[in-house]
């Protein structure tokens, strides 16, 4: 009996406390604090599918959380509602305050309701606000692969951030790339439309192999994994803002390219020919050229036969990164006008780079580099599936040879297809056994230098636009195609 009266008066609290928590109204209830991309995109979306039920107020209250937080396509939109009058009374100016704020950080309906307006926002008010910060507990710390050292933690702006590595590097260097990274986020903290609430959305970062020249900001390519992952190039700087600003924007595209109807005005990065063509960061670098020539360059694929554009086809992201004064110098520039980065690529994510400066190259170089580079992708991707069909091959014989059918001609057949997949394999990821060791093996560059060759034949181009190219004299039938090209030119040319 004592056992049933407690039961009976605990479930009365139960029921009493279930009762005072329905009584509090709704937007009296402390908000869940939102943590992660992932919470804040359904926030966003949820907002969007009662907008589509003509429920405003649950729109507006979805928005006005993530608004405050920082988030400028929620901004946008809950200006549009303010604007139209839905959801609520607002005081005159609302609707042009978020508009502003939105705008700021490059939301592009926010920009163009703002022009309708035709009313100047509130700049005392806007330079004043700070957005809500959220409590959030720092994520578990993500799986590390195995010989590679553990998960390390960077602090900024209230926020905790994992750090992993995909090589080793010694303590002390692991250290200062965490004092950068932290200022560095304190720098993006302070980006137009920026904060840390938004910030503290990014999982982790991880540190990828790089010269000391390259820089690459960008995210894992994992649906699941709101990885931010960065070259160590980015750690040579003179001034950690420049990364700071590389990791806002990526996080903003991130947030951009998710939402539907959500439009940002991005000064470092267009798309071109399907492409994603990523100018640079640093304040010193001409976009605008580099924009420009990358688009005349694209007009010249359109001349190309498919057996030639299908090296561009495969590539899916080309940024720019010469030389920049805001480089901490040592040791010596890759000589490399363009390259194909492998390390930081896979299938749906092959990245090309581009070193030289755009003022002292042509729409025809650009043209050449994309086949010469989307080459090296293909090449990798054959590889790629080659590593992949090898072991499957190896259990094949192994079956046969256990059935007695060793010697027949399917496995002969078999074990030199094998073969001939290994040493490819070999050659592109170790390089070609000499007697001084492993050097890369140039027949994979003679082969993307003939496809560079047929490029300027077929954009009309000029034998001599091939005298740049230091792989011609490596490469003996390279050599040969440009000399029968020059002879039947000059031969068209006497004809005349």
């Amino acid at each position: 009996m004592m056992r049933l009266a407690i039961v009976r008066a605990l479930g009365a609290m139960a029921l009493g406390l279930l009762a005072g928590l329905a009584a509090i109204p709704a937007n009296a209830m402390p908000p869940a604090g939102i943590c992660r991309i992932g919470q804040a995109l359904d926030a966003h979306r949820n907002g969007l599918a009662l907008e589509r039920s003509a429920n405003w107020k649950g729109a507006r209250s979805q928005w006005l959380e993530l608004a405050r937080m920082g988030w400028s396509p929620a901004q946008s939109r809950l200006a549009r509602l303010m604007a139209a009058k839905k959801g609520g009374g607002a005081k005159p100016g609302e609707a042009v305050f978020w508009a502003a704020l939105a705008g700021r950080a490059g939301d592009g309906e926010a920009r163009a309701l703002l022009a309708r307006q035709g009313r100047a926002p509130d700049q005392a008010r806007i330079a004043a606000w700070r957005p809500t910060p959220q409590s959030c507990k720092p994520s578990a710390a993500p799986k590390v692969r195995k010989g590679k050292p553990p998960a390390e933690t960077v602090k900024a702006g209230g926020a905790v951030f994992h750090l992993t590595y995909r090589m080793r590097l010694g303590p002390e260097v692991r250290a200062g790339f965490r004092r950068t990274l932290s200022r560095s986020l304190e720098m993006a903290a302070r980006e137009p439309g920026a904060s840390g609430s938004l910030l503290g959305l990014i999982k982790a970062f991880e540190i990828a192999p790089g010269d000391r020249y390259a820089r690459y900001v960008g995210w894992v390519p994992h649906k699941k994994r709101h990885f931010i992952r960065l070259t160590i190039g980015n750690f040579s700087d003179k001034s950690p803002a420049h990364l700071g600003r590389a990791i806002w924007w990526t996080l903003k595209r991130r947030i951009y390219d998710t939402l539907p109807g959500a439009s940002l005005i991005d000064p470092y990065l267009r798309q071109i020919g399907g492409k994603k063509i990523l100018g640079s960061v640093y304040p010193d670098i001409r976009n605008d050229r580099y924009f420009k020539i990358i688009e005349q360059a694209f007009r010249m694929v359109k001349r190309l036969p498919p057996k030639l554009s299908r090296f561009i086809k495969i590539v899916d992201e080309i940024h720019y990164n010469p030389s920049s004064r805001h480089y901490v110098r040592g040791g010596t520039l890759d000589a490399a006008a363009a390259y194909y980065n492998r390390i930081l690529s896979r299938e749906g994510h092959r990245l090309i780079f581009f070193r030289r400066n755009v003022l002292y190259s042509s729409p025809l170089f650009f043209l050449r580099s994309f086949v010469h580079e989307g080459t090296h992708a293909m090449q990798d991707q054959k590889a790629w599936r080659y590593n992949h069909e090898i072991p499957q091959m190896r259990i094949r014989l192994k079956n046969l040879e256990a059935a007695g059918k060793g010697n027949t001609e399917a496995a002969r057949n078999l074990r030199a297809e094998e073969a001939r997949k290994f040493k490819y394999v070999l050659r592109w990821y170790k390089g070609k056994e000499t007697p001084t060791g492993l050097v890369p093996d140039i027949a994979f560059e003679c082969e993307a230098t003939l496809n560079e060759i047929e490029t300027v034949r077929a954009a009309a181009g000029s034998p001599d636009a091939m005298n740049d190219s230091a792989y011609v004299k490596l490469c003996p039938e390279a050599r040969r195609r440009l000399i029968r090209w020059r002879d039947a030119s000059f031969a068209k040319s006497r004809r005349r």
